[in-house]
This record gives structure tokens, C-alpha cells and sequence, in this order.
């Protein structure tokens, strides 16, 4: 048996994390892992980070990629988010997650709740582009603005 101390004084289960506001943001996968989803499909857990730096202090967005037969509803999306990142994604292709590792793309960020706590979550996915804004607009006392 190995045991150890831990101190927890201090952990508040309330605590609230700052959260990317809604909108368009340039994120990076900084790791992903394959996985199954609960119906048994392949899946990539995909842990992104946000570029902004406005926004690079706020935690990772876990975003699952499930691989679906692609002729039933939500096929197509894995493929979708295959082509944002710059990844293989026409006919059949092999799919690695560590070449996932550091790639980037657009994500359009929203909040949601979740089992009581509010959680940032993407509603949309594309390529990085130019002709895509940032955000919420830039702070008149931001650096980055």
C-alpha cells in the first residue's frame, strides 16, 4: 500500500474559471489523443489552446472529433475539421493524432453549461484566415488592440 498526505485547504469546488468571451479566435492543438466514443467509433480528443493573447491564460478547450460513418448524421464533421487543420482528410487517409499536435484553425468559441459549471465549447471550426475577426473586438486599453 503506498500512502501520502495532501493538503486541499484552499480548494474551493465553487471556484469559477475565466473563460474565452464568444467569438472567433485562433487556437493551436497542443495535444491529441485517440480515444472511443460511447457508440464504439474511433474518436480524437483534441486539447486546444487559444492564440489571442488576450486569452492565452484561459485553460484548454477539450474538443472530441468523432470518427462516424460518413453516411450517417455527423459524418461529414471529422472530415470537416480534418481540412481546417490542414490535415489529410480526402477519400482514405490515415489519420495520426501526432501530427494534430500543433496545428492550428479558427475555432468560434461559445459558452455553455455543464452539470452546473459554465464551459467554453466550439460551435464552429474553419481554416485560418485573414478575412476572419478576432473576438470581441479589441479593449481601447489593450496592448494587443
Amino acid at each position: 500500500m503506498t500512502a501520502f498526505r495532501y493538503n486541499s485547504t484552499g480548494y474551493d469546488p465553487n471556484a469559477k474559471f475565466p473563460l474565452i468571451p464568444d467569438g472567433w479566435f485562433p487556437f493551436k492543438i497542443v495535444e491529441a489523443k485517440f480515444q472511443e466514443s460511447s457508440k464504439g467509433y474511433p474518436m480524437v480528443l483534441a486539447k486546444c489552446k487559444c492564440l489571442d493573447p488576450r486569452h492565452t491564460d484561459k485553460g484548454l478547450i477539450w474538443h472530441y472529433v468523432a470518427f462516424i460513418p460518413i453516411k450517417e448524421p455527423g459524418g461529414g464533421m471529422n472530415v470537416h475539421f480534418r481540412k481546417s487543420i490542414g490535415g489529410p482528410w480526402e477519400g482514405d487517409a490515415l489519420v495520426n493524432t501526432e501530427e494534430w499536435e500543433g496545428k492550428t484553425f479558427m475555432g468560434k468559441v461559445i459558452t455553455e453549461e455543464y452539470n452546473g459549471k459554465s464551459n467554453n465549447k466550439f460551435k464552429e471550426i474553419s481554416p485560418i484566415k485573414d478575412d476572419i475577426p478576432f473576438g470581441e473586438g479589441p479593449k481601447e486599453d489593450d496592448p494587443f488592440g
